[in-house]
């Protein structure tokens, strides 16, 4: 038979799933800090790729050829991932607080354990909810950061490309 937990260890329970719960959120936060240098970043690999092709006199070389190649392909990759980390998911909130005393004075005619549960239950609800939103918000930016990490390799690879055809055919 399982026992009905007493209110010490049913409040402990509740902190903890607050504690999680403003934990989520601050995550959220978090992710959006880390996200903020990627538009500027995209924005700036894509002049240089523009700049670096509409400097291509003659035919395009096979390594040039190859080398824009793989630096559109990250570039696209990066973009992709960051569209999915940006694309808008609702956050589940708990109610408000006026909306918190309406249920605890309507469940408050029973017992007040009714409303701790009530509140339990909301606080599990969110931060699982809350939680597996960030899950995928995490791995799209992670994702978007290791193409990103390519795509400045593969346009450093190629202005130093061009870099070295001025270079050499001067």
């Amino acid at each position: 038979m399982i026992k009905k937990p007493s209110r010490t260890e049913f409040r402990n329970v509740l902190g903890h799933f607050k504690h999680m719960y403003f934990y989520e959120l601050h995550r959220r936060e978090q992710m959006e800090k880390r996200s903020q240098f990627l538009i500027p970043v995209i924005a700036g690999l894509l002049a240089a790729i523009f700049f670096l092709t509409s400097h291509v006199s003659g035919e395009m070389s096979v390594t040039f050829a190859l080398l824009l190649f793989f630096s559109l392909a990250f570039i696209g990759g990066t973009m992709y991932w960051t569209g999915l980390y940006l694309w808008p998911r609702p956050y589940q909130t708990i109610h408000s607080s006026e909306k918190l005393k309406d249920i605890f004075l309507e469940e408050n005619k029973e017992t007040p354990y009714h409303f701790e549960e009530a509140l339990l239950d909301q606080y599990a609800e969110a931060t699982d909810y809350n939680q597996q939103i960030n899950d995928r918000r995490n791995k799209a930016l992670s994702m978007s950061t290791k193409f990103l990490a390519l795509t400045v390799l593969s346009v450093s690879l190629l202005t130093l490309y061009q870099i070295l055809k001025i270079v050499i055919y001067s």
